[in-house]
């Protein structure tokens, strides 16, 4: 909007409104009395853009979005901690146990299915990956316990929700209004249950007053089995359509995790001197996740997905490395694969020759 209001067009302008017989050259009177008010009201346009930007959806960040999801009763999602079984041998162990792995706490909490389960006592990704079995360290001594080792995911740790995803959410929100148990209110109610990343909305699948929700975990592949538990719980507890979750009587819902599909990549590659094929592999393995994931995050319902091997040149190329390469298959193919909106590209097999 104030783009063009920089210091050297409004000293110009200044210069241009001085009376004719007035010396404005630079290094003149005139010219190093008007020029710091010159500075000075470039930088008030300055900052008065920078206010625009922050109370824009589009451009807003951070707490500014914040304020503005707010506005229309939208709230960011929270990091959430991961949730894991535990395997004990030796001894019952009680609830609110610590125990320590690879530099995470974890305490024993009760379920809502009164099972005993390890919490992790920060939100985050990052003891999701964890290995199993890992060998858990009791915080305090336990007596009797002969072994404690970390099992599996429950329910994925998830970071704080992303800018982009708040703002793809209230854009939603404002250009769907989620109300009367239309299709945006079912979507928003999905996605207001922890570890849900997207959910698609499929109206009328299986007959009058069906609604069917295909969920995507927060690492935009096929939710787990306690997620869409959770979310049918919260929505249509058992699927009967009797009100008593959040959905309208008489409509049945019907919550289903996203299908994986697996998409295997294979091509040659020529590297740097300095380049270490396994590490080359694990960039562009990382690199290919984080592409996958954005494709399904940002799908909309009842729209296929289009995984592209421009796009998957781009992370090639972009890798730190990487010369050039060639024979690039997707899927044993070199066109685009689709991906059907009730599943989630998964990155599958990665095979790199050097050449």
């Amino acid at each position: 909007m104030f783009r063009d209001k920089t210091y050297e067009n409004i000293l110009d302008e200044i210069l241009e409104m001085a009376p004719e017989d007035i010396d404005t050259r630079k290094g003149g009177i005139y010219y190093y009395h008007v020029a710091p008010v010159a500075f000075m009201i470039s930088r008030y346009y300055s900052e008065l853009q920078i206010t625009i930007d922050l109370i824009s959806i589009d451009t807003a960040e951070g707490e500014y979005l914040d304020q503005k999801a707010n506005e229309h009763n939208l709230e960011r999602i929270p990091a959430q901690p991961s949730i894991r079984n535990g395997i004990f041998d030796g001894t019952n162990v009680a609830e609110n146990m610590r125990f320590f792995a690879n530099d995470f706490y974890f305490k024993l909490v009760y379920n809502e299915n009164g099972q005993l389960v390890l919490e992790a006592e920060i939100g985050g990704e990052t003891p999701n990956n964890i290995p199993t079995g890992t060998e858990l360290v009791p915080v305090n001594t336990v007596q009797g316990l002969k072994s404690a080792k970390l099992g599996t995911v429950i329910t994925p740790g998830t970071e704080t929700e992303t800018d982009e995803n708040l703002r793809r959410r209230l854009r939603e929100k404002i250009a769907g209004p989620a109300e009367n148990g239309n299709a945006q209110h079912y979507k928003s109610w999905c996605e207001s249950v922890q570890g849900v990343g997207l959910a698609r909305i499929d109206s009328l699948w299986n007959g009058k007053n069906t609604v069917k929700g295909i969920i995507v975990g927060a690492d935009g592949l096929g939710a787990t089995p306690t997620i869409v538990d959770d979310v049918q719980r919260y929505v249509d507890p058992g699927s009967l359509g009797l009100g008593e979750g959040a959905a309208n009587i008489g409509a049945f819902f019907t919550a289903v995790s996203a299908e994986n599909t697996e998409i295997n990549i294979s091509f040659d590659v020529q590297l740097s001197v300095a380049a270490n094929l396994e590490d080359v592999k694990n960039k562009v393995s990382t690199a290919l996740i984080e592409y996958f994931k954005t494709v399904s995050l940002e799908s909309r319902d009842k729209s296929d997905m289009v995984i592209r091997a421009s796009a998957i040149s781009n992370v090639i190329y972009s890798t730190d490395g990487v010369i050039d390469y060639s024979n690039l298959l997707i899927n044993g193919n070199t066109a685009n694969v689709i991906v059907p909106f009730t599943n989630a590209p998964k990155l599958g097999v990665l095979t790199i020759e050097q050449i």
